[in-house]
């Protein structure tokens, strides 16, 4: 039977079973899992799928909202 979704194509590299082996929540897990993929709902992400949002932090207004920038560098985030 031929396939119609290469599912080869949608793999993303890396050693997930590390994570999936990890002594922690399902929802951290994936959580984890999905911040590593770079497939969280951050506003550049979704300004590539075409929802017309402004590409800036939500909490800073300062620079652009990717995973990176909202978990480690925005300085309001960091205080909460």
């Amino acid at each position: 039977m031929e396939t119609m979704v290469n599912k080869e194509a949608l793999k993303v590299q890396g050693s997930w079973s590390t994570i999936w082996n990890l002594r922690i929540p399902p929802k951290i897990k994936h959580f984890l899992w999905r911040t590593l993929c770079g497939c969280l709902s951050t506003r550049t992400r979704l300004q590539t799928k075409g929802v017309p949002y402004s590409s800036l932090c939500s909490y800073c207004d300062i620079n652009l909202e990717n995973e990176w920038y909202v978990f480690f560098n925005c300085e309001q985030v960091k205080s909460v």
